[in-house]
């Protein structure tokens, strides 16, 4: 399974798809890309991939839904990006 991501007119934010279906706009479009993909549906043990459209290569080493989907990238003034657990915001239902 692949993700393509295209970039917004937006710095940063990207819209993440399936195919023809937009999984969402963010600035984390892998990891919350597969968070999305498990929503729908799709087994956590599926093999995912990310390639920015245009591109002819990925733009991740393959892992699965489950793996991709436990993971966000936090940035701060101290240190640059990184890996971390993804932690659930309780009021991200709310706004959908």
């Amino acid at each position: 399974m692949e993700i393509t991501v295209r970039k917004t007119k937006k710095p940063s934010v990207y819209k993440s798809y399936l195919g023809d279906t937009l999984l969402c706009t963010t600035r984390q479009p892998f990891y919350d890309g597969a968070r999305e993909l498990l929503r729908m549906g799709y087994p956590s043990e599926t093999v995912v991939n990310m390639r920015h459209q245009g591109k002819t290569y990925p733009s991740f080493v393959p892992t699965t839904l489950g793996e991709a989907a436990k993971l966000t990238v936090i940035e701060n003034d101290q240190e640059g990006p990184k890996l971390v657990n993804h932690q659930a915001n309780p009021f991200a239902e709310a706004r959908r």
